[in-house]
């Protein structure tokens, strides 16, 4: 363990900008100064073996050292069990199962920033997922603690941190809205008036906690890109976590110019041309088909994850996929029920369509609506912002550290395929790259019907 001052724009903790003290930022009460941590870590191990026990009707019980508990989750790309590890700490984990062959046999096409197709495949996806994961340290991420990749066998694992709390809101297809978790139906006094939701004030605390994690993110050049309620996990002691980096961009040409202040709004840094993500949670930039910036997408979905748990539903919808994002880009956001003056104000500050004006990640934290996280935190553990070292961060992203930058700089992560769209558990769960000028999208709605959610981890 060792007790480290954090470099400034590392550190979790923020004055925000010029709107006042942050209470959260260090727990409850108090200004935000600069905060330090103790950081007591397990180094991300990678193991180039693998011995997998069987049962006899030829089910995995055994990984190495883990033994398996019961499925948790099933996808289209990978299974996800409970898994135990016999002695030492942090006894419980979530062991994500890939198939190596069946990875690489799903390709898609793309083409490239030049005009040059890309063949990629899903265990590109997965490959960038493990680079970018096994990298990030933050309390509001999700670690990754172990690759299994033995080069003789088929099978690949990740060996995950385990938030037992599981999805902070579960989607109900027949309803068409989400639905707290059964984890947290026994919660303080809910709002929404068809059925229970999360209190302004708990929803402001899980708002904290994402964008705490999404700040690490942004200060250390990574855009999440596929930020939805599917992603944001919740653990025993009430606190959320930002999961599944499989379509996270990392900006790696950024690595050495300076952090720039309000760095959603720059039209410099941060700039995509590639659509990952869910189209739910698509910014309207997104859907114009040209370069937009990552980081203010980022926002907008969280904006979207905020409505959600506030309301229970989407902010807009349409019955096909180009319905959808004419509503995203041109319908005026409501509200299903009323809220707090500052709840409103900070749903339509995250869901301004003008990227230019929508509220940064300095003007998010530093927003009054947060200040009903203090009522929560008070009854809850507070957690340690966690930083890492400079060397740390150093050493993350460096070829000769991360293979997923020895791929082709072209690489993307995955296209938009009539695969993808087919298989009804890789559609809302899971990213997909979709063409997004107005004829080609409407040939993709037209041919293929819009996305649905799925409820698998």
């Amino acid at each position: 363990c060792v007790r480290v001052p954090p470099p400034t724009f590392f550190c979790a903790s923020s004055a925000g900008a010029g709107r006042g003290s942050v209470p959260w930022e260090q727990g409850v009460g108090g200004g935000a100064v600069e905060c330090w941590a103790v950081v007591c870590r397990e180094r991300m191990k990678e193991t180039h073996h693998s011995k997998v026990n069987r049962d006899k009707h030829g089910e995995v019980t055994d990984v190495n050292e883990y033994h398996i508990i019961e499925l948790i989750g099933t996808g289209s790309t990978a299974s996800a069990y409970l898994c135990e590890r016999r002695g030492g700490e942090h006894s419980r984990f979530a062991l994500k199962v890939f198939e190596k062959s069946m990875l690489s046999r799903r390709r898609t096409m793309s083409r490239g920033e030049r005009g040059n197709m890309i063949v990629s495949s899903a265990l590109d996806q997965v490959s960038r997922e493990i680079a970018v994961m096994k990298k990030l340290e933050h309390i509001n991420l999700v670690r990754l603690f172990e690759v299994i990749d033995d080069e003789n066998e088929d099978q690949m694992f990740m060996v995950l941190e385990f938030v037992e709390g599981g999805t902070i809101l579960d989607w109900n297809p027949e309803e068409e809205r989400f639905n707290l978790p059964v984890s947290q139906l026994k919660g303080p006094k809910r709002s929404g008036a068809a059925s229970a939701m999360y209190a302004e004030e708990e929803a402001a605390a899980y708002t904290v906690d994402i964008l705490r994690g999404l700040k690490f993110l942004h200060q250390n050049h990574i855009a999440h890109r596929d930020l939805k309620p599917e992603n944001v996990l919740i653990t025993g002691d009430g606190h959320a976590k930002i999961a599944d980096f499989g379509v996270a961009h990392y900006f790696q040409d950024e690595e050495d110019k300076p952090l720039r202040p309000n760095l959603a709004r720059s039209h410099s840094q941060g700039q995509l041309t590639k659509t990952e993500g869910t189209y739910y949670f698509w910014a309207p930039e997104m859907c114009d088909g040209l370069a937009f910036n990552g980081y203010a997408a980022d926002l907008w979905a969280l904006g979207v994850c905020v409505f959600c748990m506030v309301f229970g539903a989407l902010p807009f919808s349409g019955s096909s996929a180009t319905d959808l994002f004419d509503a995203i880009q041109t319908e005026n956001l409501t509200f299903p029920s009323p809220v707090s003056e500052d709840c409103a104000d900070f749903l339509s500050g995250l869901l301004n369509k003008d990227p230019d004006q929508r509220l940064s990640l300095e003007e998010a934290v530093a927003h009054p609506w947060l200040e009903m996280a203090k009522d929560v935190r008070e009854k809850r553990p507070s957690l340690p912002a966690v930083s890492v070292s400079q060397e740390d961060i150093d050493g993350a992203f460096g070829s000769s550290s991360n293979f997923v930058f020895h791929t082709p700089k072209g690489m993307v992560l995955k296209s938009w395929s009539r695969e993808d769209m087919d298989d009804p558990g890789d559609q809302l769960g899971s990213a997909a790259e979709v063409p997004t000028t107005k004829r080609s999208r409407k040939r993709a709605a037209s041919t293929f019907g819009l996305p649905k959610f799925c409820s698998i981890m």
